[in-house]
């Protein structure tokens, strides 16, 4: 016999000889899920450190607010200590002025008391409400010098 070179065929692929297989369909399925398992993973990582920078942006930011506040407070105190130290000056050149005023109107009002009091004492003193006041002595004038007397002479006309 003679034995001639017969080339053989390569064998067809598996799933052509014979379709899928369950185990085709249970290998596929596993490296889905693996697959499916990394990318989860790594979308955790990356939403943890996400987090993580959020968190440290709020941080800061509260940080920022609280200095910002802070500084706020501050100039505030600082224009309502002015405002306290102006209005007080103002006050108290106001009240200086005021006491002035009050105390001339005193004197007047009491100069305006005594004068009526002395005018509506005789008045009060005949009526009997008041015991009368004794009369002050006015000393006595003096004669006024006597001026010689000038004679007239008719002009001539």
């Amino acid at each position: 016999m003679s034995k001639t070179n017969v080339s053989k065929k390569a064998p067809a692929s598996r799933a052509a000889r014979q379709g899928i297989t369950q185990q085709d369909v249970w290998l596929a399925s596993l490296g889905a899920v693996s697959l499916a398992r990394k990318q989860l993973l790594a979308g955790i990582d990356q939403s943890a450190y996400m987090v993580e920078q959020l968190r440290g942006q709020a941080e800061d930011r509260i940080e920022q607010g609280a200095k910002t506040i802070e500084q706020t407070a501050k100039r505030a105190r600082e224009l309502a200590d002015d405002y306290s130290k102006k209005v007080q000056a103002r006050l108290t050149g106001a009240r200086t002025q005021a006491e002035a005023v009050i105390c001339d109107a005193r004197q007047q009002a009491e100069a305006l008391i005594e004068q009526a009091q002395a005018q509506l004492q005789p008045v009060l003193a005949k009526v009997g409400l008041a015991e009368p006041v004794a009369k002050r002595r006015v000393p006595a004038r003096k004669p006024a010098a006597k001026s010689r007397a000038r004679k007239r002479v008719a002009k001539a006309a």
